[in-house]
């Protein structure tokens, strides 16, 4: 998330400042009056309260001397106030992390007071971006909203916890782990909100593994257990052995973002060092040299939140290195990544075999990985050892029908965008036909999710006109569970009860279904697998029978048979003309439904082929 703007957070701490010393003066007037002048502005009764609580009185003599001095002594307070959201609009508080490894004394307090700088921005952040969302639904904003902005701030409290421990920051000894062990491996582990039941597997130190399984099949949790990030809460707890190893553990989770601490690119590396014990000037050198050799040097002073999805994992892969981990946890890494960073990423985990890392990789058939490492896949009989291989499943034919008529039902005119100084999209115009495919291809960070949002916000609020399914599709989910969810939005939508389930069902099918339509009363949709939360979100934006379907990166967290059942769909859906805008690194999954392929890069879009179909 990018941060709130200078000129807002100045304006929101004016209005605190103000809206103390208000609040300080009704405080005053209430438990005792304001008096202490001449000037009698009001006589309240007076009323004192019984009990342990007879030495409160509430009411009395107003006047306007002792109004005044009532805001004059808040003063100081709502100064305080002002500065600090001054201070927080022109400087990235989170930088001050780098100097919390070095501590010998109170770094508990100085990590809170860091976090509690950096409350202000996040929430800020996460209710405009929440807000963004529900319009992209058609929910106007009521108080629907208030539980998922709680709940996202909750969960960037406990994600800055696990970035810190991931980073050896703040490393804490996790319940169920033995971290002294030899091999790393699980033995009967059992995570009941995770469908996750007797696993037991093990591995040697050093080896290098690619571990599949259909989407939803626990792969994720097997990488959080080894990372020593399972919730310990009763309602969840999970039981079995974790071994993960004799030495340092670091985890790269679907969400890059998730893991960032600091206020730039090159900090956030530096604090990598800086955790080892490198001063503050050579950590920032050793985070040019690294940034230098992969080619990152462009993005060294960039804010994260301003990073694409594949340039943030990037960086934090570079980041997780640095620490020089002994058990390295990547969760799906080359999905969000374009073909050549693909290869160069898988070249760098080669490199890794001769230094006696043990690197477990989870992924859905990247080819970049045929060849490396020991595949294992997860599956119903536990951890086997092979790739895991997708059932065939029988569609029913399509019927032929008469291809609908291909007017423009969207057109987009000179589209800019731009970060900072760097322009993003330049002058982009784009035509969206009836009936037809339209695929947004590029680099990381060419502006593919910058487009469609662009495209989506020229329809804000109207989900029947332009439906965007966005990169990260938790941003979408209002409630606190799947059968609420599912339910809500047929209401908001206007579609008879069951429309969006049915559609769920249809886009995923296979052996989660049963076990997230048992939990569905009490599931939390973001507590479902990437896939699955793009699989809702999906369902979810269609229920609209929308004009467009914008599709960012639909096949992230899907395996090769959900891929084919979501192609399907939106097959039959282009079918009754709906048009799809998708942007993927990945076209070829789309070849047999394109009727437009356009690469986007230096921010402007280019014709790649065309197929009429």
């Amino acid at each position: 998330m990018a941060r709130p703007s200078p000129v807002s957070m100045i304006l929101i701490a004016l209005a605190g400042a103000i809206g103390f010393l208000f609040i300080r003066a009704g405080y005053r007037v209430v438990f005792g009056g304001a008096g202490g002048g001449d000037t009698a502005l009001w006589d309240i009764p007076t009323l004192r309260l019984g009990g342990p609580f007879s030495h409160i009185v509430l009411g009395g003599e107003v006047t306007l001397e002792g109004l005044a001095t009532s805001l004059t002594s808040g003063v100081p307070f709502a100064f305080v106030i002002l500065v600090s959201g001054i201070l927080l609009a022109f400087c990235d508080p989170r930088s001050i992390v780098l100097f919390v490894p070095r501590l010998r004394a109170g770094k508990s307090v100085a990590l809170a007071f860091v976090i509690s700088l950096s409350t202000l921005p996040f929430l800020l952040t996460t209710a405009r971006h929440t807000r963004h969302s529900a319009l992209h639904r058609g929910i106007t904003p009521t108080r629907q909203l208030v539980l998922p902005i709680l709940e996202k701030t909750l969960e960037r409290a406990v994600g800055i916890a696990e970035a810190l421990h991931s980073r050896g920051i703040a490393a804490h000894p996790p319940t169920n782990v033995s971290p002294g062990a030899a091999a790393v491996g699980i033995t009967n582990l059992t995570v009941p909100d995770r469908g996750v039941t007797a696993l037991s597997w093990s591995i040697s130190p050093g080896e290098q593994i690619v571990l599949t399984g259909a989407t939803g099949s626990g792969k994720t949790t097997i990488l959080r257990a080894l990372a020593g990030l399972l919730p310990t809460d009763p309602a969840t707890e999970f039981s079995g052995e974790v071994n993960s190893g004799a030495g340092g553990v670091a985890y790269l989770p679907h969400d890059p973002y998730s893991l960032f601490l600091a206020g730039s690119v090159a900090d956030e590396i530096a604090l990598s060092w800086v955790s080892r014990g490198y001063s503050r000037s050579r950590a920032r050198t050793h985070a040019g040299e690294t940034l230098d050799r992969w080619n990152l040097a462009d993005l060294s002073a960039k804010h994260p939140a301003e990073l694409s999805s594949g340039e943030a994992v990037l960086v934090a892969l570079v980041t997780l290195l640095a620490t020089k981990p002994d058990l390295l946890l990547l969760d799906e890494p080359l999905h969000a990544l374009d073909a050549s960073w693909r290869a160069r990423v898988v070249n760098q985990l080669h490199t890794l075999a001769g230094q006696g890392i043990t690197v477990i990789v989870t992924d859905h058939g990247s080819p970049e990985l045929e060849g490396w490492g020991d595949c294992f896949a997860v599956g119903p009989e536990g951890i086997q050892a092979g790739r895991y291989v997708s059932p065939e499943r029988e569609y029913p034919r399509l019927i032929v029908t008469a291809p609908v008529e291909p007017e423009v039902v969207a057109d987009f005119v000179d589209l800019s965008a731009s970060y900072g100084s760097h322009l993003v999209l330049d002058q982009v115009s784009l035509q969206i036909h009836r009936g037809h495919t339209t695929v947004i291809t590029g680099d990381n960070g060419s502006g593919k999710t910058t487009l469609l949002e662009a495209c989506a916000d020229q329809y804000l609020g109207h989900p029947q006109k332009f439906a965007l399914v966005p990169t990260e599709p938790a941003e979408m989910f209002v409630k606190d569970s799947l059968a609420e969810e599912l339910a809500y939005a047929d209401t908001v939508a206007g579609a008879p009860p069951g429309l969006t389930r049915e559609t769920l069902e249809s886009i995923l099918s296979g052996s989660w279904r049963d076990k997230i339509w048992a939990q569905m009363p009490s599931a939390h949709p973001r507590d479902l697998s990437r896939g699955q939360q793009t699989a809702v979100a999906i369902a979810i934006q269609l229920s609209h029978k929308p004009q467009v379907l914008g599709l960012d990166e639909p096949t992230r967290g899907l395996d090769e048979a959900a891929i084919l059942s979501l192609r399907e769909v939106i097959g039959c859906v282009k079918e009754t003309g709906v048009a799809l805008l998708i942007a993927t690194h990945q076209p070829a999954h789309f070849a047999e439904l394109s009727h437009h392929l356009y690469e986007l890069s230096g921010g402007e879009i280019h014709k790649s082929a065309v197929t009429t179909r």
